[in-house]
């Protein structure tokens, strides 16, 4: 049996967020939707393909308490799902570390409670 690697318990939930992708020039706007996420991390989906590397600003508001959330993280894989015309990234939150695991904290007592 393969050995869970995660450092931080992920939650799975499904909610919508605001993605921007920062690239030299242009940025590309879309609603996507989370699949999982823990205080490191998340696993999104898109339906455009990100690359590895690619920095991300994710926007929403939580479920529960509507309080806007705003996160960075960077895409560490993405692979599609060919027959739903989707992408799953999963990616890692940006610093400051303390600022986001607090935030991303808060967001996941909602989401157990709510």
């Amino acid at each position: 049996m393969e050995e869970d690697r995660r450092e931080n318990i992920r939650i799975d939930t499904s909610f919508n967020f605001t993605c921007k992708v920062y690239k030299k020039i242009e940025q590309i706007v879309e609603i996507s939707h989370f699949k999982n996420i823990s205080i490191g991390g998340a696993q999104i989906v898109t339906k455009f393909e990100l690359n590895s590397d690619n920095i991300l600003e994710l926007t929403f508001r939580s479920p529960q308490s509507k309080n806007k959330i705003v996160l960075l993280g960077k895409v560490l894989e993405t692979w599609s799902m060919p027959d739903k015309g989707q992408y799953i990234s999963r990616i890692s939150f940006a610093y400051p570390k303390e600022v986001t695991q607090e935030m991303v904290s808060e967001l996941i007592k909602e989401l157990k409670t709510g």
